[in-house]
């Protein structure tokens, strides 16, 4: 059985960050969706958040990368949403 791949969503807005490990490498899915967020976040973007959320992730061929992206672009605007609060 393989270990998997670590990825880690670093500390934001005064947010802790996260490590999710996969069981396979999906790190570049996972910072796409750290970037696609704060792209939406910081208003560089002007459709709604569940269009950047989708229209983003279905493009990914595979299940893995497509969780991946969802669980960075969430906790990506999580951070941001408790960092405000």
């Amino acid at each position: 059985m393989t270990k998997g791949t670590t990825t880690t969503l670093p500390a934001n807005d005064g947010y802790p960050g996260l490590q999710v490990t996969w069981t396979k490498d999906c790190r570049p899915a996972f910072h796409n969706g750290i970037h696609a967020a704060e792209r939406w976040l910081n208003g560089k973007r002007s459709h709604w958040l569940w269009a950047a959320l989708i229209f983003e992730r279905d493009a990914l061929p595979d299940e893995t990368d497509r969780k991946a992206f969802e669980v960075a672009f969430m906790s990506r605007v999580q951070q941001r949403l408790e960092g405000t609060s």
